[in-house]
């Protein structure tokens, strides 16, 4: 009796987790983030550097991205599970590779719409007509 127990949760279990991940991989998407912001007009400016963290105000981590040109937009592409908040700063450097503060921190978290539309009503035909 016991062993019959033990293996319908290990069926459990197995299914449980054979769910999780094709739930996982039905969630996750590549994004395209564009950002933009307020130019910095310093003469020696470089470039800016982007960060992520899935933790509010830990930027430890290396940069994401570095953007080598006089601009104040960029799309950056990441892979990301739906539901997952990420957050992002940007910083500016010069040619001395003197680095400033963070920006204001942008969250950001992305849903998939997983709802089916409404069935369509009222499905008539409006008319038609006879060839021969």
């Amino acid at each position: 009796m016991d062993n019959k127990k033990e293996l319908i949760m290990k069926k459990i279990i197995s299914l449980l987790i054979f769910i999780l991940v094709i739930s996982s991989t039905i969630y996750a998407a590549t994004i395209n983030i564009t950002f933009v912001w307020n130019y910095n007009e310093e003469s020696d400016l470089a470039g800016y550097k982007l960060y992520q963290s899935n933790i509010s105000g830990d930027y430890t981590s290396d940069a994401v991205a570095i953007i080598y040109r006089d601009t104040n937009t960029y799309t950056y592409q990441i892979d990301m599970e739906g539901g997952i908040q990420s957050y992002f700063v940007l910083t500016a450097f010069d040619t001395s590779e003197n680095e400033s503060g963070y920006s204001n921190e942008v969250p950001f978290i992305f849903f998939i719409d997983t709802n089916a539309p409404l069935t369509p009503t009222i499905f008539n035909i409006k008319n038609y007509v006879i060839i021969q």
